[in-house]
């Protein structure tokens, strides 16, 4: 299974592309090296805060959706992929999903 690595240091993980701005999460699979991309727009959209540039509050976003991450990560990687990458789009589709399914109510 993939596994994430300690939280990397964002001022150095942080990168652009042409979708935005990225960090890259290394991650371990068995013996393998798998790099987990994050879009920090999409990270930042998910925790309902704009930090998507600003390294500090981008850190504490992936330690505190670390979990997340990871599932999303292990969802998304095909057989033989050594990047994975987590769009803002991941992001987004997981709050439609969340605002979509109905709760149970509270007793």
């Amino acid at each position: 299974m993939l596994v994430l690595r300690n939280v990397p240091d964002t001022t150095d993980a942080q990168f652009w592309d042409h979708s935005g701005p990225y960090v890259r999460w290394p991650a371990d699979l068995r013996h393998d090296l798998v790099v987990v991309r994050i879009s920090t727009v999409g990270l930042s959209e998910y925790s309902g805060e704009p930090f998507a540039i600003d390294t500090a509050k981008t850190k504490a976003a992936l330690v505190r959706h670390r979990d997340l991450i990871q599932r999303l990560a292990v969802a998304k990687r095909k057989a033989g992929d050594s990047v994975v990458t987590l769009e803002a789009s991941d992001f987004r589709n997981l709050r439609l999903f969340a605002a979509s399914t109905p709760t149970a109510p509270i007793s």
